[in-house]
C-alpha cells in the first residue's frame, strides 16, 4: 500500500461508521420521524451527493498538482491559489443554483422548511472549502491530518447529535444545522493544526534528502521527504525567500472541468444498475428490486474504503510522472493491481460460497436474490477496483480525457447490454450482467490508456 494508506483507510472507516450513527440516532430514539426525518434525510443525501461530485475533482486536481511540484522541488503556492479561486467560483456557482431551485426543494424534499434551504448551501460553502483543503494536505503528504479532518468531522457531528437526542430536540431544522455547520467546525480545527493552510507560504524544500527516520516518515511522507516537524505542522518560508515557481498555476481550472466530466461518466458507471433497475422496473419487480437496492448498498463498502487508498496512490503516482519515472510509475500500479485481485479473488470465493447465509442474513428469509447475483455483484465491484486503480495512474499522468473516457465506454456499453437484453431474463438479472460487462468494458478501456506511451510532461491536459 501506499505510505498514508493505513491512517487513510481507519479515518475512512471512522467517518462511514459515524455517518450512519447520525441518520439512525433521530430515527431510533424517536426524535424524528415521518415528514420531518425524510426531510432531514433528504438534506444529507443532496449534500453528499452534490459536494464529492464538484469538489472531489478539484481535490484530486489539487492533490495531483501538489504532489508534481514538491517532487520536482518547487512552491505549490501557485497551485494553492488556483485552487482557491477555482473553489470560490464553484461555491459561488452551486450556491446560485440551490436559491434559484429553493422553492421546488422547500416544496418537494424539505417538507416547507424554508430554513434547510439556508443549511444546505451553508454545507455546500463549507464543505467546498473542506475539499479544497483536503487537497493541499493530501498533496503535502500529510495524511494524518487528513484522517483527522474527516474523523473530527464524524465525530463532532454525531457528537452533537446526541446531545439533541439527549435533550428531546425534534426541530428538523437543528438536526439539518449539524449537517450545515460540521464542515466549518472541521475547517476550524484544521487550521489550527494547521496554521500554514493560511497563507500561500510553503515549506522549505532541502537540497538534499532529509535522513529517513521513523518520526519523519509518522510525519504524512515517505522517507526523506517529510517537510513537516514533530507537531505536523509545516515550516514556512519567509516571504522574501520564495521561489519564482510560486506563479499562478496555468491550465488548473481546464483541469478540473476534465475531471467533472470524468465524474460524471464515473458516477454513471457506478450506478448504472440500480437507475435502470429503478426506470425499468414493473409492479411484478418491486419485491427483487428492493433487495437488490439493499445488496447494491453492502457491496459497495470495499469501493468507499478504498478512497483512502487512491488518495495516496495519487499523490505518490503524481510524484512519479512529474520526475520521469514512468517505469516505476507502472510497477506501482502493478503492485496495487496484482494485491487487489487476490484479496478479490479471496473475496468473490468467500461470497460466493456463503451467498445463501449472506442473502438471509442481510435481506432477510424471504429474500429471492440468489448466488449468481450476489457473485456477479461481488467480480463486478474488485474490476471496479481495478479500474480506480487504472484511473489514478492516468490522472497522475495529467491524462484526464482518457480517464473519463475509460468510464464513458464502460457506461455506454452497460446500457446497450441492458438493452440488448430485453425480454430474456429477469430485470436484476439483466440489470447485474450489464454491470458487470460494463466495468469490464472500462477495466480493459483504462488499460490500454495506461500502457499507451506516456506524455512528455506532467501537466494536466486532455
Amino acid at each position: 500500500m501506499p505510505a498514508g494508506t493505513p491512517a487513510l483507510l481507519v479515518g475512512f472507516l471512522l467517518n462511514g461508521a459515524t455517518a450512519f450513527a447520525f441518520l439512525l440516532l433521530p430515527r431510533l430514539s424517536h426524535r424524528l420521524g415521518g415528514a420531518s426525518l425524510s426531510s432531514v434525510q433528504a438534506l444529507w443525501f443532496v449534500v453528499f451527493l452534490l459536494t464529492p461530485g464538484v469538489f472531489g475533482p478539484l481535490e484530486q486536481a489539487t492533490n495531483a498538482r501538489i504532489s508534481a511540484c514538491r517532487a520536482r522541488g518547487q512552491s505549490d503556492a501557485g497551485v494553492i491559489r488556483a485552487a482557491r479561486r477555482t473553489t470560490a467560483l464553484l461555491c459561488g456557482a452551486i450556491t446560485i443554483v440551490v436559491l434559484a431551485l429553493s422553492p421546488l426543494l422547500v416544496r418537494r424534499a424539505f417538507e416547507n422548511d424554508r430554513a434547510l434551504v439556508v443549511w444546505l448551501a451553508l454545507a455546500v460553502v463549507g464543505n467546498g472549502l473542506l475539499f479544497w483543503m483536503e487537497g493541499v494536505v493530501s498533496g503535502r503528504r500529510q495524511f494524518g491530518t487528513y484522517a483527522a479532518m474527516i474523523t473530527f468531522e464524524g465525530a463532532v457531528r454525531v457528537a452533537a447529535c446526541a446531545v439533541l437526542v439527549v435533550a428531546n430536540v425534534r426541530s428538523p431544522s437543528a438536526y439539518g444545522l449539524l449537517i450545515a455547520l460540521t464542515p466549518w467546525v472541521t475547517l476550524g480545527f484544521t487550521f489550527f493544526r494547521e496554521p500554514a493552510l493560511l497563507t500561500d507560504a510553503v515549506a522549505r524544500l532541502p537540497h538534499t534528502p532529509e535522513p529517513a527516520s521513523a518520526s519523519a516518515a509518522s510525519w504524512g511522507g515517505p522517507p526523506g521527504r517529510s517537510r513537516s516537524g514533530p507537531t505536523g505542522r509545516s515550516r514556512l518560508m519567509r516571504r522574501d525567500d520564495r521561489d519564482s515557481t510560486s506563479a499562478p498555476e496555468p491550465g488548473f481550472g481546464r483541469a478540473v472541468i476534465h475531471l467533472l466530466g470524468g465524474q460524471l461518466a464515473l458516477q454513471v458507471m457506478l450506478n448504472v444498475a440500480p437507475i435502470a433497475a429503478t426506470l425499468l422496473a414493473t409492479a411484478s419487480d418491486k419485491g427483487r428490486l428492493a433487495d437488490f437496492g439493499t445488496l447494491f448498498i453492502v457491496s459497495r463498502v470495499p469501493l468507499f474504503l478504498y478512497q483512502g487508498m487512491a488518495i495516496a496512490l495519487l499523490a505518490e503516482l503524481s510524484a512519479l510522472a512529474a520526475t520521469g519515472r514512468i517505469a516505476q510509475l507502472r510497477a506501482l500500479v502493478g503492485r496495487v493491481c496484482a494485491g487487489l485481485g487476490a484479496i478479490g479473488l479471496v473475496g468473490v470465493g468467500f461470497v460466493a460460497a456463503l451467498a445463501g447465509p449472506l442473502s438471509r442474513q442481510v435481506l432477510g428469509s424471504t429474500t429471492r436474490l440468489g448466488r449468481s447475483t450476489w457473485t456477479e455483484v461481488a467480480i463486478a465491484n474488485i474490476v471496479g477496483l481495478l479500474a480506480l486503480t487504472l484511473s489514478v495512474a492516468l490522472l497522475a499522468q495529467g491524462r484526464l480525457a482518457r480517464a473519463g473516457l475509460g468510464w464513458a465506454v464502460g457506461a455506454i456499453i452497460a446500457v446497450f447490454v441492458i438493452a440488448a437484453t430485453t425480454g430474456s431474463n429477469s430485470l436484476v438479472d439483466r440489470v447485474t450482467f450489464g454491470y458487470l460487462v460494463g466495468m469490464l468494458a472500462a477495466a480493459g478501456a483504462l488499460a490500454t490508456f495506461t500502457l499507451q506511451p506516456a506524455p512528455p510532461a506532467a501537466t494536466p491536459r486532455g
